[in-house]
């Protein structure tokens, strides 16, 4: 099952930043993610890192696709990319192009 992420931006009243979603709450802690995107044959590529928010994970992953040392495709502007956190089922879309989230 693939959630919406819809996301605002808020401190928190304990004084750290938080990002507040409908689907979950992610604070300022790493966790383990897998990003994935799909080109238009079909083919699935992953990256796996560390981040603190759905939206880190997808530009630690932009650019390691971006990176001269990866020799698979290039992301490009319309590319969604899939975030799933490991040991969990959730998993959220993302929108390459304009920081702008998507439902699946």
């Amino acid at each position: 099952m693939v959630q919406a992420l819809k996301t605002t931006y808020r401190p928190s009243e304990s004084g750290l930043d938080q990002f507040l979603c409908d689907c979950a709450t992610l604070y300022w802690v790493n966790w383990t993610c897998v990003v994935s995107f799909k080109t238009q044959q079909g083919q699935q590529y992953a990256h796996v890192t560390a981040a603190a928010t759905v939206f880190e994970a997808v530009r630690i992953a932009m650019c390691w696709f971006a990176d001269p040392h990866w020799r698979g495709p290039k992301p490009i502007l319309e590319t969604m990319f899939e975030v799933t956190l490991v040991g969990d089922e959730r998993r959220w879309r993302v929108l390459a192009g304009e920081g702008s989230e998507r439902s699946a």
